[in-house]
């Protein structure tokens, strides 16, 4: 008896885990770029410090002082700080996060356009924080967009 408790247990599990592995699937946003923003060349939404990877644009730029990339922006609604943050990916690499009020702003573009869910694109610049020198100082995450109000 105690056996067969056991594995409807285990079994519920498995059903459970491989359900929510599914709905995880379909929620994931994709990597075909569904629109690619224009760049007005101001560079003017900037990614907060603490929403950036550091090791990760460190690795990018390089010992460049300033290195334009394209980025991708994915919407996602796992990040434990943000439920509705925007991934901002560059290299297939997580280079830091839109959130709070940039995110619901952006988000509120992608649904204006009608892609709430999708991948799009936007050039990026990586360059050292104010301050800092070398390859060692603090990158900043610059996103070539309309200022998002």
């Amino acid at each position: 008896m105690e056996i067969l408790i056991a594995a409807a247990v285990i079994t519920a599990a498995i059903v459970y885990y491989l359900q929510r592995r599914a709905q995880r699937k379909q929620q994931a946003p994709s990597r075909t770029v569904a629109l690619v923003w224009p760049s007005p060349g101001a560079f003017s939404v900037r990614l907060a410090e603490d929403a950036t990877d550091q090791p990760t644009l460190a690795r990018l730029a390089g010992d460049a002082a300033q290195h334009d990339t394209a980025a991708l922006l994915l919407p996602i609604d796992d990040h434990p700080a943000d439920a509705r943050a925007i991934r901002v990916e560059i290299a297939g690499q997580a280079a830091g996060y839109l959130l709070g009020n940039d995110a619901r702003n952006f988000r509120r573009r992608l649904q204006h356009k009608n892609v709430e869910r999708a991948t799009t694109q936007c050039m990026a610049r990586i360059v050292l924080a104010p301050g800092t020198r070398g390859a060692d100082g603090k990158r900043e995450l610059l996103l070539d967009l309309k200022p998002l109000k």
